[in-house]
């Protein structure tokens, strides 16, 4: 049986990413495969997280804003792990009698075919509970993932079992079964005597769990796609490089403001780009950055910023996920530059409309102090515009598009 790969993390508080494009840093989580985690016993507090980046054996704890960038960059996110999470009423530690009711329960929901109470891969209690881990027959994109969790776990409470709700989250952290808890005084998770652990080589169907009516969304950028062809590697070279050899007094700038970001010893010094199983994530990574930095330079175009990184990108060796990484890189380079666009249009819209609203104000106030002077003309005058000029010399502040 194949068990998926997972990040470990040894604290609930293990800082997650908001951004995988231009990300100035990246803790990476700890990869084992799911049996290895579960098999272990840990010297440490140990706590998986259910979803895959398809393609990287590496991955870091990636918060709902870094999953829609992913989505956008086509590396969505995929779930291949579904767990329940059942606790003992107010916490309480188990008893002989409170564990004979909770087993004489299973029981009685495998005795009436309910296939959640059946087709676990791993379960294990803990000192207050009781956890099902499950592999699924398929990989399931976040979304999907969330939306058919949503009815299992439903599926559960329906039985009288009152599973935690947030099981069905794509994000949630679980904890591994033989742990510490630092915060419960350095306690071992498997030292009670009411500790039980099993595993059997079971799957669980996702697609008997209907695709619930809670809505999921990411809020995704649009992805746009731009019909045009990457430069050539001598036209490539050419951006990057004059005839004499030098930095083109483009690359010159962008080498200025690329200093100190994590991609310049890659484009300027030719380091190695990233290490196997990670190369996807920090491929966007570095596109992000090269973008974001280089997008208001004068004569900047998206086939400048393949340029830089097409060196260090031809240097990779394909794999099974990524048979051509220059294509790749294509991609993330059109992709990203649409996104900057965006966020720089909405910025212009935003002024835009600020300026709109300032003019709007401006002229709620001249109408204000037109109400209170006697005659409305003597100080205002009959010129709008004048008028406007008037206020906003003598208002007592003025701050962005507000005045006092």
């Amino acid at each position: 049986m194949d068990y998926p790969l997972l990040g470990i993390v040894d604290s609930v508080k293990f800082p997650g990413v908001d951004r995988i494009v231009g990300a100035s840093t990246m803790p990476f989580c700890t990869m084992l495969n799911l049996r290895e985690a579960m098999l272990r016993p840990w010297d440490r507090d140990a706590l998986f997280l259910a979803y895959q980046v398809p393609g990287d054996t590496r991955w870091p704890r990636i918060n709902a804003p870094a999953a829609a960038e992913l989505e956008v960059m086509g590396a969505g996110l995929q779930c291949s792990v579904w767990s329940i999470d059942y606790d003992n009423a107010d916490h309480a530690l188990w008893t002989a009698e409170a564990w004979s009711e909770f087993e004489a329960k299973l029981e009685s929901l495998i005795a009436a075919g309910f296939v959640p109470a059946t087709d676990w891969t791993f379960f294990y209690t803990t000192p207050a509970g009781a956890r099902m881990v499950y592999v699924l027959d398929r990989p399931l994109s976040i979304a999907e993932s969330q939306a058919r969790a949503n009815s299992f776990v439903e599926a559960w409470r329906k039985q009288g079992v009152s599973v935690d709700p947030t099981c069905a989250e794509w994000s949630r952290l679980m904890r591994l079964p033989r742990t510490v808890r630092q915060d419960h005084g350095g306690a071992r998770t498997d030292a009670s005597p009411f500790f039980r652990f099993e595993e059997q080589e079971r799957t669980l169907d996702p697609d008997a769990f209907a695709v619930s009516s809670i809505k999921f969304s990411l809020r995704l950028l649009p992805a746009v796609e731009r019909d045009v062809d990457a430069p050539t590697p001598e036209q490539a070279n050419a951006l990057i490089y004059a005839p004499d050899g030098k930095l083109t007094p483009w690359a010159k700038e962008a080498k200025l403001m690329l200093r100190g970001r994590d991609c310049f010893a890659c484009i300027f010094d030719h380091s190695p780009l990233a290490d196997m199983g990670s190369r996807d994530v920090t491929l966007m990574r570095y596109v992000g950055q090269a973008v974001a930095m280089t997008f208001h330079l004068d004569g900047s175009t998206p086939g400048h910023v393949y340029a830089l990184l097409l060196p260090a990108v031809e240097a990779l060796t394909a794999d099974a996920g990524t048979p051509s990484w220059t294509n790749s890189l294509w991609r993330k380079v059109l992709r990203c530059w649409t996104q900057e666009e965006a966020r720089v249009e909405s910025k212009r819209i935003s002024v835009i409309e600020g300026c709109a609203e300032a003019a709007d104000l401006l002229d709620r106030i001249v109408d204000g102090v037109r109400s209170w002077t006697r005659p409305p003309a003597a100080v205002l005058g009959s010129d709008p515009a004048a008028a406007r000029l008037w206020v906003s010399q003598h208002a007592i502040a003025a701050v962005a598009h507000s005045y006092y």
